[in-house]
């Protein structure tokens, strides 16, 4: 119900347990298909995925991002192009579903992670050059922490070139 209700184009989901049922949600959701993650180093029951809108946008491929594995769970790319009113607007949407927990492990494992992930973009930034990436998902953490408390510091050094449309929501 709420998919239906809320009409948006592209929804990033993550902890997707059962793919069956995945395919069950999308049944009850006719405007709609998706995609989601083969699978994430074994861990079936932590899948990510793409929920999009099947007259506005359009999924052109997706893959797990193999290149990234450092991470616990990898994260999902989908290459999707979303058109309204005539006008088209291509992009890449990488959803990332960070291990929780709040010890100091969990948190240096976060930004581990998310320094690869400023590297990877930063690379396809010169390998594809215009091309926007969207990075959507479960990050478990917050802007409002001391930059060496959170999992964003290669992003946060790097305002330049990436940007949170969270941010103004953050007070």
């Amino acid at each position: 119900e709420l998919i239906n209700t809320l009409n948006l184009d592209v929804i990033a989901v993550q902890e997707i347990s059962e793919p069956g049922g995945f395919q069950e949600l999308l049944a009850l959701c006719p405007d709609y298909d998706g995609a989601l993650i083969a699978e994430n180093h074994g861990c079936n029951f932590q899948r990510t995925g793409v929920i999009y809108r099947k007259n506005i946008a359009t999924l052109h491929s997706s893959r797990t991002i193999n290149e990234l594995n450092i991470f616990t769970r990898e994260p999902f790319e989908a290459d999707m192009t979303v058109t309204q009113s005539g006008i088209s607007y291509r992009f890449k949407l990488i959803v990332v579903h960070l291990k929780a927990g709040g010890d100091p492990d969990d948190e240096a494992r976060r930004q581990d992670e998310t320094a690869v992930l400023h590297a990877y973009l930063d690379q396809k930034a010169v390998s594809e050059p215009g091309m926007d990436y969207i990075v959507a998902g479960d990050w478990n953490d917050v802007l409002t922490d001391p930059v060496n408390n959170t999992s964003f510091p290669a992003f946060l050094a790097d305002l330049e070139d990436y940007s949170f449309i969270t941010d103004p929501l953050k007070g």
